[in-house]
């Protein structure tokens, strides 16, 4: 099995909470996938789904 391109879209949304901004993200993802028994080849493009969550910090007033 060998992965090929992979990407995902995603899409963010926050809430400022001044200095640091936590936020959800979510979105579509697909990679090409490829197969290979020792009889034959195979490739497919799997689409799925993808999540998380993250946290932003500001360092300083001017950056």
């Amino acid at each position: 099995v060998k992965q090929g391109i992979e990407g995902s879209l995603r899409a963010r949304v926050g809430y400022d909470l001044n200095p640091v901004m936590p936020y959800l993200t979510a979105g579509i993802a697909g990679s090409q996938i490829k197969l290979n028994n020792g009889l034959d080849d195979e490739s497919k493009f799997r689409v799925g789904w993808t999540a998380g969550a993250g946290l932003e910090a500001k360092l300083t007033d001017n950056i």
